[in-house]
């Protein structure tokens, strides 16, 4: 299933500042292969400049198939979009994803480079010039603030107010963390997580704890904590439909649906950062 989880073009390097030292942490187990990583805490620039066009991808039937050009980026400007599927880029013929990642790295950023496109049946070339790619957090923070909520359908959700998607807490400032069993990372941010929670609950705050794992492994996350709501994400189309490649990975949404903010890591600044972004939204 994994394997089947659209590829971000050129691989995402997220840097979650400092986790949290005072946080008792259960032991965890090994992250298994996949696109979502945990990685050592820190905020970092990225350490190397990676050309990117910006756009999601999967196995298409004559190439490799679009899913989504993320706002702001090359691929968008070129007018790539959903269902348009890349054949070659400068005249190299691609069938799969990594096929074209390996390509476009393998470029400056600068570099102009020609696609050949089949949208509708009918072959185009597209030309468009390879910038640098952003840092994770900038990647989704272009695709998600500002705009409604993903939309899609969640699983085995249990705690003090379960549901199974978003809207079904429409007038409620929503705080979502995915996590994993395994990222001990995730796992640190519970107790805060829950302490919010309780805080807040009168003035309209739902915590979501989402995982893409199997229900065991989301049951066996702080079992003590009973304030946090958890949830199941089998597909994991949330991190799909926010291009996260990491984790903890955090939305805040308002009352109205709209996204308002987002933030990768479990630093004390990560997180003082989102209870700032709580309370304002609570007292809107």
């Amino acid at each position: 299933m994994r394997a089947a989880l659209s590829l971000l073009l050129a691989l995402a390097a997220c840097g979650p500042e400092h986790a949290k030292s005072d946080a008792t942490v259960a032991p965890v187990k090994a992250a298994p292969p996949g696109p979502l990583t945990a990685v050592p805490p820190a905020n970092a620039a990225q350490s190397e400049v990676r050309p990117w066009i910006g756009i999601s991808l999967e196995p298409g039937t004559a190439g490799v198939r679009v899913r989504q050009a993320i706002a702001g980026t090359p691929g968008e400007r070129a007018g790539l979009g959903a269902e348009d599927e890349v054949l070659s880029i400068d005249g190299v013929i691609v069938k799969a994803p990594a096929d074209l990642i390996s390509h476009v790295s393998a470029r400056g950023v600068g570099t102009k480079v020609e696609l050949v496109v089949l949208r509708a049946g009918q072959q185009r070339t597209v030309e468009l010039v390879l910038e640098a790619k952003p840092e994770a957090l900038e990647i989704i923070r272009r695709k998600v603030v500002g705009q409604p909520a993903p939309t899609g359908t969640l699983a085995d959700a249990y705690g003090p107010y379960p549901t199974t998607n978003f809207a079904a807490l429409a007038g409620k400032v929503i705080l979502v963390e995915l996590g994993a069993s395994w990222c001990g990372f995730c796992r640190s941010t519970l107790p805060r997580l829950a302490a919010w929670q309780t805080q807040y609950a009168d003035q309209g705050l739902r915590v979501l704890w989402i995982s893409s794992e199997d229900l065991a492994d989301v049951q066996s996350v702080e079992p003590a904590i009973t304030a946090v709501t958890r949830a199941r994400d089998p597909g994991g189309w949330l991190a799909r439909a926010i291009s996260s490649t990491a984790l903890p990975a955090f939305l805040v949404i308002d009352r109205k649906g709209i996204v308002r903010h987002a933030d990768l890591g479990a630093g004390p600044l990560t997180l003082d950062g989102i209870e700032t972004q709580l309370t304002a939204l609570l007292a809107e």
